[in-house]
């Protein structure tokens, strides 16, 4: 008995070496490309976020020139005295303060006598007034800058003032107390006299 001649087989033919080789690599070549170009899309696209929005420039508006200002002129210090009559009136004031304090060391002086300590106290005071107004306010420096008419007042008043501050010294009892008193009431009433005369009173 015979048996059918099965068909003869071919068994497919294998593809070329080299398009099994080439083909993986066209494929990953075409994904390195395709990555590249996705990169370089990503960092144009981050470099445009990155930049400074440009905005219009607005010019300047012209500077005005300021107005000049002239420096405030300075008060006189202490050391700079003014010409007028302010040492003047200073010692119009160190008189004021010497025949009231003369006045109430005499009150006490007739109770207790002079050695007393408030008749004490305010001797000192009448003698503090004294040199502040000969050493400070009709001091050389003050008096230079006075007009002819309040130098002459200046003049009178300096030795007047070194006879009180002498007699002060001298003070012994109640009745040397009354005469310097009575000596500085009416020098102070006269230097007033004078001194308003100089300021065209």
């Amino acid at each position: 008995m015979k048996f059918p001649r099965l068909p003869r087989l071919k068994p497919p033919k294998p593809p070329p070496l080299a398009g099994i080789v080439n083909a993986p690599l066209e494929v990953a070549a075409k994904a390195i490309s395709r990555f590249e170009t996705d990169m370089n899309q990503i960092a144009t696209d981050l470099e445009s976020i990155g930049q400074p929005l440009k905005t219009p420039r607005k010019e300047a508006p012209p500077v005005e020139a300021q107005p000049e200002v002239e420096a405030p002129v300075e008060a006189p210090s202490a050391s700079q005295p003014v010409a007028g009559t302010a040492c003047l009136q200073c010692t119009d004031d160190h008189l004021s303060t010497l025949v009231g304090a003369l006045n109430e060391a005499m009150r006490f002086a007739r109770e207790s006598g002079v050695d007393q300590a408030e008749v004490q106290r305010r001797l000192h005071i009448a003698t503090d007034e004294l040199n502040i107004c000969e050493r400070i306010d009709l001091a050389p420096d003050k008096t230079a800058n006075l007009g002819p008419a309040e130098k002459k007042v200046a003049g009178w008043i300096l030795p007047k003032l070194r006879k009180i501050r002498h007699q002060l010294k001298e003070v012994t009892d109640a009745d040397s107390l009354e005469q310097v008193a009575a000596m500085a009431a009416t020098t102070r009433e006269e230097y007033s006299t004078r001194y308003k005369s100089a300021k065209g009173e």
